[in-house]
């Protein structure tokens, strides 16, 4: 299973991305939330990792700002796996999503996916100021 093992509410299927220099990128983005399929095309943002975003964000209508965003290599060589995590902030809650795949976007996607589903059952902590961003 891909991505949300714990909190399970929202599951990523699977997503296309169509970019181009001096073109908006369009993202359509399929996601399940208990057994029912749902899709989006979007072709709003200022990248294709945008565009993910607002995808999943348009589909759990679930708004949250993105505090912190990283992405780091778990193995080594062109088919390595790319480990991401993602910071939501909702509600003075901060919620940390976690990802990993042989594709960024996709590893992103399920970061920001897992960060959602913690939203949707209340495990976040609250926020507070990191050193760095003060």
């Amino acid at each position: 299973q891909k991505g949300t093992e714990m909190f399970d509410q929202w599951q990523f299927v699977g997503y296309k991305v169509q970019a181009a220099s001096g073109e908006p990128p369009t993202v359509a983005l399929t996601l399940a939330r208990n057994g029912e399929n749902r899709t989006t095309t979007v072709a709003e943002g200022d990248g294709p990792l945008d565009a993910l975003f607002r995808g999943i964000e348009a589909l759990t209508e679930t708004p949250a700002v993105v505090r912190d965003y990283r992405v780091q290599s778990a193995t080594r060589g062109t088919d390595a796996v790319a480990e991401s995590v993602v910071e939501l902030e909702q509600a003075g809650q901060l919620y940390r999503g976690r990802g990993a795949s042989t594709d960024t976007l996709e590893a992103s996607a399920l970061a920001y996916l897992n960060a959602i589903n913690r939203i949707a059952v209340g495990a976040g902590q609250p926020l507070m100021e990191r050193p760095d961003q003060v």
